[in-house]
């Protein structure tokens, strides 16, 4: 058996990437990652572009992943050797405009040497990205590289299938929470055989199988009728939900597990009484009317009013704070100007905003950082300028951190504010009745 190749480019970028992640995402957890069988062929849901592949490969310590990705981002001869150096293998499409099957058979024979060698390789089996939380229908690709695996060891490989389930809070905006959930690895030998019976019954079995295996891991919304008014009511019951069921595990586990009954009981009123929650859904959408007229987010409603008191304090904080937030702000206003002016204003997936704002800004914003560091060189030495560099990208975190709490206390006084007006007041009545209807 060959040894799994190691990539230096690899180890190198994984550091950088998560220390990056660790700036750009907000609280980060991860289950069930310890322990995975070698080899392994890493499956996920694949809802926000490249951060899904970061994040979950970032959070791998043991082993170096491959990954297959879509094959014109290898176009020119630099740019697919440093993507080759970090593992990342081509897969083509008809579009592609080349002879698809002898080009992907070079790749998949690739990947099966990988997992021969005892290596990992991940891929996104519903073969491509979508923003709505649903596991889209899975592609049998990742289940014929598994029996060709096998096959050619005569199923001693001892390959497992890893379902893994990604779940952001708000995909599309830095500090964003994340969680990612490895669920049981399917291993590949028992359907030794029903895969020599019947190879196409073998591979339709085992892509249904990894379906049941990862939609527990993620939030899957069946209904697209109704895909709005459930993914807003699925924040406007959570609290109440929390209060009732008494979820265990920190924040992030009990918001996904929240979601996960909310979601499952809407599926569950669609299928056993349709009528009564259609009329649950035309409130859910008039109340959405509602708070985008007036600019409101949902969990201001928590409360009926927010504290004076708290807000004064947090605004007393901030204004002791402001140097910090100044000097952030003015050493990471022309990256962040690059970056919006330059990239984010020519995105035209929404799916790939995040993306982008991440990769483009984990470089963009170190350079820019050394060259201001040049002055600071001249004026008063290189340790005060690499103490600069250094420092910047936790000040940039702290910035960050102080700009959301600033426009939380500055939605919370003007919630506060609006919510004298009368047609407040009824968005307030309106909410407490859905939940209401909901929870009956």
């Amino acid at each position: 058996m060959q040894k799994q190749r190691h990539s230096f480019s690899y180890t190198l970028f994984f550091w950088l990437v998560r220390f990056g992640l660790k700036i750009y995402l907000g609280r980060w957890k991860t289950i069930g990652n310890q322990d995975i069988p070698k080899p392994a062929l890493f499956t996920s849901n694949h809802q926000n572009a490249l951060m899904d592949t970061l994040v979950i490969t970032t959070d791998v310590w043991d082993r170096q992943l491959s990954f297959i990705a879509r094959s014109d981002i290898f176009k020119g001869k630099l740019v697919g050797h440093f993507l080759r150096g970090l593992n990342m293998l081509p897969i083509f499409r008809p579009r592609d405009k080349v002879n698809i099957v002898a080009q992907n058979q070079a790749t998949f024979s690739e990947v099966i040497r990988r997992l021969e060698a005892g290596g990992t390789v991940k891929i996104f089996p519903e073969g491509n990205h979508d923003e709505p939380r649903r596991l889209r229908s899975l592609k049998k690709g990742f289940a014929r590289m598994a029996f060709w695996t096998e096959e050619a060891a005569n199923f001693k490989t001892n390959l497992h299938i890893v379902p893994i389930g990604t779940y952001y809070e708000a995909p599309q905006k830095i500090g964003t929470d994340v969680l990612v959930q490895y669920g049981e690895p399917i291993a590949i030998a028992p359907y030794e055989d029903l895969y020599k019976k019947n190879k196409a019954k073998a591979i339709r079995q085992l892509t249904r199988d990894l379906s049941e295996r990862l939609k527990p891991l993620m939030i899957h919304i069946e209904s697209k009728e109704h895909y709005e008014a459930i993914e807003l009511l699925r924040k406007i019951v959570r609290q109440k939900t929390q209060a009732t069921y008494q979820f265990e595990g920190d924040i992030l586990l009990r918001n996904f597990k929240s979601d996960k009954y909310i979601t499952a009981q809407c599926e569950h009123k669609i299928q056993s009484d349709e009528a009564t929650f259609k009329r649950i859904v035309s409130d859910i959408l008039r109340y959405k009317k509602g708070i985008d007229q007036y600019r409101l987010a949902d969990d201001l409603f928590e409360k009926n009013q927010h504290a004076i008191g708290a807000i004064f304090l947090k605004i007393i904080g901030l204004i002791i704070l402001l140097p910090v937030y100044i000097y952030a702000f003015i050493n990471s206003i022309l990256p962040y100007f690059i970056l919006k002016k330059r990239f984010l204003n020519r995105v035209k997936d929404p799916v790939f905003y995040s993306t982008i704002a991440f990769t483009v800004g984990l470089f963009l914003f170190p350079i820019v950082w050394v060259l201001q560091s040049i002055p600071i060189a001249y004026f008063w030495g290189g340790w005060m300028a690499l103490i600069y560099v250094l420092t910047m990208p936790f000040v940039f975190k702290f910035g960050l951190w102080l700009h959301r709490h600033w426009q939380v206390t500055k939605a919370q006084y003007r919630y506060n504010y609006l919510s004298r007006k009368p047609e407040v007041q009824q968005l307030k009545q309106l909410r407490k009745q859905i939940i209401e209807q909901f929870l009956l």
